[in-house]
């Protein structure tokens, strides 16, 4: 079982037949269908280490892209979790000048994670490696559409009905495809609220009474050999 379109490419070549799956399922939450129109920012939330791997520094490129179009106004992006880069990306948002648009929340227990995913509208994450983050899975539950590039377990959880893929191509590709997705959501009415219905039926698809089913059906087409 993998799942990323990487390993299976990589154990294809030396001659397996991987089963694409995912290793972790969607929470039961109660989870709800946004609904935007535009008159207010768009509440975006980003959460994770920060570290080289996440690229946080592509979501603030992202948003001074998106000032630069005008909608500087229009979107606000709360950001969960430390690292060791985080004065870094801090200077960086000042130098960015995008530090109005920001909401730096830290390091926050798992039920006021719960809490911020509940107030957002959409969710953002610029991982460049990853397996399937739980974050992912959590905001696919609470009905947050998802902005991601279309690496690790995102490439196999997000589809078009439920958020964006961005092609992992070099880094100004990504800013710019983040900016783009984000100016969607906030400029296309109704786009968000359609993202939101599909991330409440992609979560509950799946959920992890669905993957324990299909790893059975997966074991019960193993053929079964007689122990020497």
């Amino acid at each position: 079982f993998v799942s990323s379109a990487e390993l299976h490419s990589t154990i294809a070549r030396w001659g397996g037949a991987p089963t694409m799956m995912l290793e972790v399922g969607t929470p039961k939450w109660p989870g709800r269908q946004r609904c935007y129109d535009g008159m207010r920012p768009l509440r975006l939330c980003w959460i994770g280490l920060h570290i080289g791997r996440k690229a946080l520094p592509i979501a603030l490129r992202s948003l001074a892209e998106v000032k630069a179009r005008g909608l500087g106004k229009k979107v606000h992006l709360t950001i969960l979790g430390a690292g060791p880069d985080t004065r870094t990306c801090q200077a960086l948002c000042q130098q960015l000048d995008v530090q109005e648009m920001v909401t730096w929340a830290g390091e926050v227990p798992f039920q006021r994670v719960r809490q911020e995913l509940e107030r957002q509208d959409a969710f953002v994450i610029t991982s460049l490696q990853e397996g399937t983050p739980n974050a992912v899975m959590e905001a696919l539950a609470a009905g947050l559409p998802i902005v991601c590039h279309g690496v690790g377990g995102m490439s196999l959880a997000v589809d078009e009905s439920c958020g964006f893929k961005i092609p992992l191509a070099d880094r100004q590709t990504s800013i710019l495809q983040f900016a783009e997705a984000i100016s969607r959501l906030v400029t296309c009415p109704g786009l968000l609220n359609r993202l939101s219905d599909g991330a409440l039926h992609r979560a509950e698809a799946l959920s992890w009474d669905n993957l324990v089913r299909e790893i059975a059906r997966a074991y019960d087409t193993i053929p079964l050999t007689d122990a020497a």
